[in-house]
């Protein structure tokens, strides 16, 4: 902005043009004076408060002053209107100017600051209090919350807070809620009125504190997650809750209303403790942009956090990554998920600063580019653990640079990546060259690799992933890439990975017998999971194989598989007879006759899932009992089950039970399951339309341990009158 300068009303004077050089005429034996400089202005403030520049020639008080907007012209704002001049003082004006102009520039520098400081203090003073109460059961205390309607009415004052008390009142809310345990205390004056300090007297009570605490007892707990809880909780209750929990390291918040003011409390109790590493924050919408820096900035967290996760804040921009830069530089550990507003500058920011990351998670960012990963790649040479999944605008580019200089990298995750192809993966086996293409001459490190949902990648890509970690490669999984399994030459490279310990292949419709028995043509004695879900041409042939070539499965997950029958499956359960965990979904062709093996040849069986599989009924599982390890079974969608198969489980350790969707099922068989399975912490009971409130009222009475029931689309809504 530049500042245009009229004569005062009702005199006469020459016209001021944009082109015009001056406004009176200069004696021709004195030189012309240079324009005045601008002086630009960092803060924006309001109109009274700019700096005003007066001209030499017009310093009467009727002299007006009018402000413009800037042409685009640079003649028009880098040329200002030359000052005539007295003989007599001609060759200090402009200095006298200068020096004034700058004095008055640093005054509003100063004035600036101070208001700014001004207005956070009270900003934070306006979050801590407020004029209504919220009375919470906790050892008879009251605990003081603010309301959003009393911040807008603040703000409508003029934000000062100065004429208001210090501790609010409860005699000036009209209608306190009150809890529901303890009945609300009579109204007192305002004057008389203080806040409570809840940190002298601990409660006696659970509520909400015994989330810190084990049941009946003050063991301080090692990581506490403040999920689901956080709405209950306030100031006064965080406060309190933290100066119990000296043994803490890590903290969680998902899903919870926090506000930079509850969270600016909780990092100033953390940092007494100096133990806490790790912060969670997810899926919270009521930070603000800058709660970064207004939390954490100015205590010793900055030095001591190490691990630090941030998934789904809307609220977050390109300055709150700057932020996160500036005020943690000793991260090892990031996760940057599901922020709409992250872009590649944020990002790069974070690389620049951050030189001790070794395990980056930068997915679900739709601005992100193959420029973040072109930095990565470059600044972060030590990187082992990489996951760039969901980021659509990412090619062959970025994950090239990336898959060339991370040598060191020992994870990579690249799921739903849908523009990148073959190329990039044949940059783990070799480096482009002027001539082609050079081997590396060090040995890939790569333990974990995941890919998920490319439809350009094809088994080509397979083959250059194995021959460059056929050494290292201990996890690979493969999942919903269509045109992967074809091929058998190709994909049956899989084979030559001495160290796999968990192959998952699941949804891929192409994968066949040939291909996957050439995978296994050798023993593999360090194979622990298999999962291959999804794969529907999979057949006996290929179960007959791993019976013979792997004796050590802790794991398998089948499922959708209409030519695998209780032949193959009972070879595999004959073979590995550690099995812990059993996953047969969806098979038609699976009969009790595969129970009747499991009872026999897996006993340390703790996990069982034989959900939608129509040839199962009551008798089969008369065998079950005899599994005393198991922990969680799943008989949902099973139509030929009835109360008397919850008669026939192991009721020793079964914590998690499944029986959604069983048509039969009635209040009796609840009844049952309550009174038989003590330990039961999860049931899920929907979807079964013959069950009752009886039914209900008798689980929550006899399962003492509870911690989740699900009865969706169980009652009906009752018929509403005519």
């Amino acid at each position: 902005e530049v500042y245009v300068y009229e004569p005062p009303t009702g005199k006469t004077g020459p016209e001021l043009h944009p082109t015009t050089t001056a406004l009176h005429p200069v004696p021709p034996h004195l030189p012309v004076p240079l324009p005045l400089p601008r002086l630009a202005h960092p803060y924006h403030t309001s109109d009274s408060h700019k700096p005003k520049i007066p001209h030499p020639t017009a310093l009467d008080s009727n002299t007006n002053m009018k402000r413009s907007t800037r042409s685009k012209s640079p003649s028009k704002f880098l040329s200002a209107p030359p000052v005539s001049i007295d003989l007599g003082a001609a060759s200090s004006t402009v200095d006298n100017l200068l020096s004034s102009l700058s004095s008055k520039q640093q005054q509003l520098e100063r004035q600036v600051a101070n208001r700014t400081q001004m207005k956070k203090q009270s900003d934070r003073w306006k979050t801590r209090t407020g004029s209504s109460t919220v009375k919470l059961s906790v050892h008879k205390a009251e605990l003081l919350t603010p309301s959003s309607s009393d911040d807008d009415e603040e703000k409508k004052d003029g934000g000062s807070g100065k004429d208001r008390p210090s501790s609010p009142s409860p005699s000036t809310n009209s209608s306190p809620q009150t809890s529901p345990i303890a009945p609300a205390a009579p109204a007192a004056p305002a004057a008389q009125v203080s806040p409570p300090n809840l940190l002298k007297a601990p409660p006696t009570q659970p509520f909400p504190v015994d989330i810190l605490f084990e049941q009946h007892s003050l063991k301080p707990k090692h990581s506490v997650n403040l999920s689901s809880y956080t709405n209950h909780i306030t100031d006064e209750t965080m406060e309190l809750i933290l100066s119990h929990s000296v043994l803490m390291n890590e903290l969680v918040f998902e899903e919870t209303l926090l506000t930079d003011a509850q969270l600016e409390i909780v990092a100033s109790h953390m940092q007494a403790t100096n133990r806490i590493t790790s912060i969670s924050l997810k899926s919270i919408a009521t930070l603000s942009q800058d709660f970064i820096a207004v939390c954490f900035f100015s205590t010793t967290l900055c030095e001591t956090i190490t691990k630090l996760s941030l998934v789904d804040i809307p609220t977050m921009t390109t300055e709150s990554l700057k932020q996160i830069s500036r005020t943690f530089p000793n991260l090892t550990k990031l996760t940057i998920s599901k922020i709409p507003a992250a872009t590649d500058e944020g990002l790069i920011s974070i690389t620049k600063k951050c030189k001790l990351l070794s395990h980056v998670d930068i997915s679900s960012l739709p601005h992100v580019t193959d420029f973040t990963l072109v930095k990565i790649a470059t600044s972060q040479p030590n990187l082992t653990y990489i996951d760039i999944s969901h980021n659509h605008l990412v090619t062959d580019t970025g994950v090239c640079d990336l898959l060339t200089n991370l040598r060191n990298a020992k994870a990579i995750i690249l799921n739903n990546l849908p523009l990148i192809t073959d190329k990039s993966l044949r940059l783990l086996l070799e480096y482009p060259v002027v001539y082609g293409f050079r081997p590396h001459s060090n040995s890939n490190k790569l333990e974990k690799f995941e890919v998920e949902g490319n439809k350009n990648l094809t088994d080509t890509s397979v083959s250059y992933l194995c021959n460059a970690a056929y050494e290292s490669l201990s996890n690979l999984a493969i999942h919903g890439c269509p045109n992967i399994g074809s091929n058998a030459s190709f994909f049956s490279t899989i084979g030559q990975i001495n160290a796999l310990s968990t192959l998952s292949l699941k949804n891929l419709p192409s994968l066949t017998d040939e291909a996957l028995i050439g995978c296994f043509a050798q023993s593999k004695k360090k194979l622990h999971h298999l999962h291959f879900t999804g794969c529907p041409d999979i057949s006996d042939a290929f179960l007959h194989t791993v019976a013979k070539t792997c004796k050590n499965l802790r794991t398998i997950h089948m499922g959708s598989q209409q030519f695998i029958t209780d032949e193959g499956i009972i070879a595999v359960l004959k073979a590995n007879k550690k099995l812990t965990t059993f996953h047969a979904t969806a098979m038609k062709r699976l009969t009790n006759k595969t129970l009747s093996a499991l009872s026999r040849k897996n006993l340390k069986l703790t996990d069982l899932n034989l959900s939608h599989c129509k040839q199962v009924n009551t008798e089969g599982l008369k065998v079950v009992n005899s599994l005393r390890s198991l922990t969680s079974i799943n008989l949902s969608n099973n139509f030929l089950l009835s109360d008397n198969a919850v008669r026939l489980l192991p009721p020793n350790k079964l914590k998690i039970v499944n029986l959604s969707n069983v048509p039969k099922l009635t209040d009796t068989g609840v009844f049952k399951l309550a009174e038989k399975f003590i330990h039961l912490e999860t049931v899920d009971l929907s979807c079964n339309e013959k069950l009752t409130v009886e039914s209900v009222e008798h689980m929550l009475g006899h399962s003492k341990h509870l911690k989740h029931l699900d009865l969706s689309s169980v009652f009906k809504e009752p018929p509403t009158s005519p």
